[in-house]
């Protein structure tokens, strides 16, 4: 399982800007 979760990590950068993006539109106010 661990080696999957490392086989992940390589999309990482785009996974996190997904996320940031997701966030964004969950929450009405952003504290940055």
């Amino acid at each position: 399982d661990y080696c999957n979760d490392l086989k992940i990590s390589d999309n990482n950068t785009e996974f996190l800007l997904n996320f940031n993006e997701f966030i964004d539109r969950k929450t009405p106010n952003n504290p940055s």
